[in-house]
């Protein structure tokens, strides 16, 4: 009987402390995506709007520090106009773009985000952050819209392509992807251990998206950045 008094107890503390150390909930929001490239072919003629969504963790290291993790889904890309002949990897053949095309790259990833949080205390309900850290992506859909061009694919006796959107390039795109972020906002408390959470992160994410391909004499290396605009409830 004292046995299952004392693992009772043990199984309410550790509940209560869990509680009062960890904190999650859900989010979601607007993102603006733009791109950047070192190749002396394409300038960028453009940026996304999309969405972003996903679940949130706090694990509370301090009063005034925790980690935060979790797991979004974010849209991704921006438009690249080119002054040159390039090729594009698609799932239906390497495709040849004449001197005049436009690609507005529209991708999203699978986000998995590591920082510190940092948060001051609880002000007439309002609790500041500020946040940084690392984010590592996995790609889960990669396409692109081409105008402005004559297609021609390569694989397929240079046919003239006429389908121009939505072009399945996941040839075309690493599936990994990785960034620095920082962020901020508020946490807005709705009484006990429930708020409202708005947040304006920053994304610029370091490694080159797209695949060095031989076939189509490619070696340059295209970047993304990301602005975002969240809300959502801390549980």
């Amino acid at each position: 009987m004292k046995k299952i008094i004392l693992f009772s107890l043990a199984i309410a503390t550790f509940t209560q402390l869990s509680a009062q150390k960890v904190g999650g909930g859900i989010e979601g929001g607007m993102s603006y995506s733009w791109l950047a490239t070192d190749s002396k072919k394409a300038t960028t003629d453009g940026g996304r709007l999309g969405f972003v969504y996903g679940l949130f963790m706090d694990i509370n290291l301090t009063d005034n520090f925790a980690f935060s993790t979790g797991v979004n889904v974010i849209e991704n890309g921006g438009v690249l106009k080119y002054s040159q002949m390039i090729k594009l990897q698609t799932n239906d053949g390497l495709y040849q773009l004449d001197s005049t095309a436009t690609v507005f790259y529209k991708l999203r990833y699978l986000e998995l985000p590591l920082s510190i949080k940092g948060k001051t205390k609880e002000i007439g309900y309002i609790t500041y952050f500020g946040k940084a850290g690392l984010s590592p992506m996995i790609s889960i859909r990669s396409r692109a819209d081409v105008s402005d061009t004559e297609v021609k694919n390569i694989d397929n006796n240079n046919a003239i392509v006429d389908d121009l959107e939505n072009l399945n390039i996941k040839d075309e795109i690493n599936i990994f992807n990785f960034g620095l972020h920082l962020g901020a906002g508020i946490e807005y408390s709705l009484g006990g251990s429930t708020a409202v959470v708005v947040e304006v992160q920053f994304h610029n994410n370091f490694l080159d998206m797209t695949k060095d391909n031989s076939e189509q004499n490619n070696t340059s290396s295209i970047t993304s950045s990301l602005l975002q605009l969240k809300a959502g409830i801390k549980f």
